[in-house]
């Protein structure tokens, strides 16, 4: 709870308010239309490889569109465990108790990468991340802009969280282009 996210030093969890945050938000958004395609991985790994973004890992965009999964309809549901603002900004959080080992250095940036991918936290990210753009678009309406208003993602891999360690250990942090959030909301069928 004392360890710093990495936005500035003072932030930590423990020091987000109740008035700053929504936990376990809930959503649910429509794909496409019953007459439309049904969504593909190879869309979405393509969409990512055209729009990666800083914190994307190397090669994921082609590894999603490996991925073998139905195609897709009907609606995307999910929670996601925490959304905070900060400075004017929203982040969204999720918390992981995944066990990369028993040492700091086994939560660095290239050991979260890895897990991001492995496990496919990053197409979730960047699902959750949809979920707050269209929140925000919804409930600021002309005033939202995703520049000024979406912060990033967080991820808190608690394992590896402590004050005593260095800056950003098990911390992935990611903030996405507006241009792929914009592009898998219209893939998926939405504005």
């Amino acid at each position: 709870l004392d360890t710093p996210l990495g936005l500035n030093p003072e932030l930590t969890l423990s020091t987000i308010t109740r008035a700053q945050r929504f936990d376990e938000l809930d959503f649910v958004f429509p794909l496409r239309p019953d007459d439309g395609e049904a969504i593909k991985a190879k869309e979405i790994g393509a969409l990512m490889s055209q729009f990666p973004g800083p914190g994307l890992p190397k090669g994921y965009g082609e590894m999603l569109s490996r991925l073998n999964f139905l195609p897709v309809r009907g609606f995307m549901v999910g929670s996601v465990d925490l959304i905070f603002e900060h400075a004017g900004r929203w982040y969204v959080v999720d918390y992981k108790s995944n066990n990369l080992g028993s040492h700091a250095s086994d939560y660095s940036a290239s050991h979260l990468a890895e897990a991001m991918s492995h496990s496919h936290y990053v197409l979730q990210y960047h699902i959750y991340s949809l979920a707050l753009h269209r929140y925000l678009s919804y409930r600021l309406g002309e005033r939202y802009r995703f520049d000024d208003h979406f912060g990033g993602v967080l991820y808190l891999f608690m394992r590896g969280m402590s004050p005593d360690y260095a800056p950003s250990t098990g911390i992935f942090s990611d903030r996405p282009p507006r241009e792929l959030i914009e592009g898998m909301s219209a893939l998926l069928g939405g504005p």
